[in-house]
Order: structure tokens, then sequence, then C-alpha cells
């Protein structure tokens, strides 16, 4: 795709307005290819968003803020997979997928934290799915050892070799049932564990990592050194416009 200028107004992004939610990754990464845009789109994004006016609730607010098909393309980039958006998350972390943008708008330009977003109504439209799945559900309580019990074990593989935490995004040898971790998010079992986005030399303070508290940033659970990079069928289309 040729850009004259290197802007969002630029981006013909009015076709995501009316995709099924289930083709909206696809498009994005085959059809426009917006990751090749991660040096400058994640910050534009962010500074669109913080123009918008808050309402009473999510879905208020993304309706008065979304008349136009581009508007409401700009709104759905906050319902496509992050990795759509930024390649190499852990070396492009500012606004990877623990970042929720929307919400970043707010606390960077308005100086809103994160945490008093928590029963703001219709939440759900205003932050990506896989996220706000992980940042609502309760943590179970577990002792700094006990999560490093789990974090050593999930991450040694079957021949006795270490993964290394900052590339993994998901621990093996957690069972469906009766582990402490069994049926957490994925992305809260990351936070949790310190592994990937949320390992202490990749995080920053504009992620959430505490479902408990959204503006905390927990203590190391391991003194890490640094460690080298190693050589469903859907057509749901969830949109506040199509019930209106």
């Amino acid at each position: 795709m040729y850009l004259r200028k290197q802007t969002i107004e630029e981006l013909n992004l009015s076709e995501l307005s009316t995709l099924p939610d289930d083709q909206l990754d696809s498009y994005v990464a085959n059809q426009l290819r917006l990751a090749t845009w991660q040096s400058w789109l994640p910050a534009q994004l962010v500074q669109h968003y913080s123009t918008w006016r808050i309402l009473a609730d999510g879905k208020s607010t993304v309706l008065a803020n979304c008349k136009t098909k581009q508007q409401q393309g700009i709104w759905r980039l906050l319902r496509v997979t992050r990795s759509q958006l930024i390649k190499q998350q852990t070396k492009n972390s500012e606004y990877s997928q623990l970042v929720p943008l929307f919400l970043l708008s707010q606390k960077r330009y308005h100086g809103r934290a994160y945490e008093s977003w928590r029963d703001y109504p219709g939440l759900e439209w205003l932050v990506e799915p896989e996220l706000l799945q992980a940042i609502k559900n309760p943590k179970p309580r577990l002792t700094n050892l006990e999560l490093q019990e789990i974090l050593a074990s999930g991450l040694t593989q079957l021949n006795g070799k270490s993964k290394n935490p900052v590339t993994t995004h998901r621990l093996t040898g957690i069972p469906k049932t009766g582990h402490p971790l069994s049926q957490l998010p994925r992305l809260q079992v990351v936070m949790i564990t310190q592994i990937w986005l949320a390992h202490p030399s990749v995080r920053h303070s504009d992620m959430i990592l505490d479902s408990d508290n959204w503006d905390h940033m927990p203590r190391a659970l391991v003194n890490w050194q640094t460690i080298p990079d190693p050589i469903k069928e859907n057509t749901t289309t969830t949109t506040p416009w199509a019930t209106v």
C-alpha cells in the first residue's frame, strides 16, 4: 500500500467497519498489512482516541465518536489481535498486547489512571477482548515461592533444558483442571508468571500487569539476568452500531 503521508487518514480503514469479527485479523494482516506502519500507526491511534468525548458508558462513547465508516474502522482496530499491528512485540513493547490503547490515550493525554476505569459500564467496547478477559478475571492467591515453582516447571522442556521466559508466551505442563492456573486466561497467566511481555526486562508502566490493580507493577518473581534470544468458525460482527 502506497501512502502519500504517514497518517491514519491516508489508510482506507472503512472496510473494517462491517467485517465479521473472525475476519478482522486476516484482513488487517493480508490486505491492509498494517504492521508495515508499526513505527507510527499505534502512536497515532492513541492520539486519535485521546480526542474522543467520553460518555456514560463504552457503547455510547463509541457511537458518539464513530460517525463515519473510517472512524468506525479506526475503532475496530481495538478488536484486532495486537500481533497484527506490532511484530516482535518483546522488542517493540511500547504498544504491545498488554497495553490497552484506548485507556493509554486517556492516561497519556488526560492523566486518567487505568484503575479508574474498572467499574466503567461497557468497558468491553474500549479494551481489546483478550486483554479485558485477563484483567477482569480474579487473580489466584499464590505465594511467590509457589509461583516460582510453577514458573520453573512451566519453562522446563521434555529434554530438561529451560525455555527463554522472554520468548515464551505460554507455559507448558499446566493441565486443564486441578492446577492453580488452570482455566485462567492466557494473558493473565503471562502477567502472573512474568513471562513474555510481562518479563521484568520487557515490561513497562503503560502495561497492565496486575488484575487486582491495573496501575500496579508487581515485584519481580525472579532476579533474572539478561537472557539472549535463542537461535473456529465464527461470522459474528460485534459492533455497537449494528444494534442501533
